[in-house]
């Protein structure tokens, strides 16, 4: 994975989910199955805004959908990486309206 060249859309995948320290916290990852990206957003203690219900924090959700994003672009197009080898950021705008609160359990 060092150097210039990614041999595939996993390896692309796997470098960007390393290298977003936010990523990490939120312990994000990615399946491929063919042409198809599952993102999931394994449940963590950490990961609760609201203790009472619990429920997970809105920021959570809304970073996790983003993820997302910026992952299908990622393996979409390839990623642009910027001298330090760390994955370009490109412009995207999510805006969240919560019908309910997100539960305490694996998302996808």
């Amino acid at each position: 994975m060092s150097g210039g060249g990614m041999s595939g859309p996993a390896e692309q995948l796997e470098t960007f989910l390393q290298r977003v320290p936010y990523v990490r916290f939120l312990g994000m990852r990615a399946e491929l199955a063919g042409d198809e990206m599952t993102a999931v957003l394994p449940f963590a203690e950490q990961l609760i805004g609201n203790p009472i219900l619990p429920a997970l924090h809105g920021g959570v959700i809304g970073a996790f959908m983003e993820m997302t994003a910026v992952l299908q672009l990622t393996i979409g197009q390839g990623p642009t990486l910027s001298q330090n080898g760390a994955p370009q950021p490109r412009p995207i705008d999510v805006t969240v309206e919560f019908l309910r609160s997100g539960r305490p359990m694996t998302t996808f």
